[in-house]
């Protein structure tokens, strides 16, 4: 980053312009995918023969350590030890499915919608308005029936987690409180049409930046300097410095008179 203060239009002013030159440079670790974390399955511990299972391997896999080699070796091998056991025992959680109020059923009644809207803008008569109607109305209760069932639902699950998961009960809860947060990673291609799979956006934001970036620079550019003050002035002729150093003695020999 380049800055620098430029004098202003006027010399005599003592106001100054900043000017700054600046280059962008994007990081590529954006582009590498991170690995999920596995979350070992705790669930597990609340069922009390698996919590003994695990005491029982604990107890054994750890008297069998030996304890005359050093402390960081002893740590290590506990560590890896209560790592495998647990992994062993209780596993890893699965992949949570999101469940949503918009389903198929919904969505198949969107898709009549607005098929039938399709065929209503093309002959506008007065059976296509009626079936048009019908079909609005049995979508609106399709959707409001089934999204009272999903929210009733989860408030179920909110209540009974109270005892079981404070983590649920809290999370559902902030879910709520919060309310709805439209998703970030959606932009339109060059054909207008939006993209929501995460590689297609970076496809995309890479295109974008190829295009502002590596613009070529060979186009010629007319650089015209204006300045408002005279940069190079001419030396004064050796008649006018005496000329004005006999102005001056003249003006001090008044003043000395007076």
């Amino acid at each position: 980053m380049d800055v620098r203060s430029m004098r202003g239009s006027s010399g005599i002013s003592d106001h100054y312009i900043v000017k700054t030159k600046v280059k962008i440079r994007l990081s590529i670790k954006w582009k590498e995918r991170k690995a999920l974390v596995k979350k070992l399955n705790i669930e597990q511990l609340k069922n009390p023969q698996t919590t003994e299972q695990c005491k029982n391997r604990l107890n054994y896999t750890l008297r069998t350590v030996e304890e005359k080699s050093s402390i960081d070796d002893m740590w290590e091998k506990r560590e890896k030890s209560v790592k495998k056991i647990a992994e062993e025992v209780l596993g890893f959680q699965g992949k949570q499915s999101i469940n949503k109020w918009f389903n198929k059923e919904r969505k198949t009644a969107i898709v009549k919608n607005y098929t039938v809207r399709t065929i209503m803008l093309r002959d506008p008569g007065k059976a296509n308005k009626q079936e048009l109607a019908l079909k609005q109305r049995e979508a609106k209760q399709i959707i409001r029936k089934n999204k009272r069932m999903w929210e009733k639902a989860r408030i179920e699950t909110i209540e009974n987690s109270y005892k079981n998961s404070i983590k649920l009960f809290f999370g559902r809860a902030n879910d709520i409180k919060n309310g709805f947060k439209p998703r970030s990673t959606i932009m339109k291609d060059d054909e207008r049409n939006l993209i929501t799979v995460r590689k297609e956006v970076t496809k995309e934001f890479k295109k974008v930046f190829e295009k502002i970036l590596n613009v070529s620079t060979q186009t010629e550019t007319n650089n015209d300097d204006v300045t408002t003050i005279d940069q190079y002035l001419e030396d004064p002729h050796w008649k006018r410095l005496k000329w004005r150093s006999k102005c001056l003695r003249e003006e001090r020999h008044l003043e000395k008179t007076q």
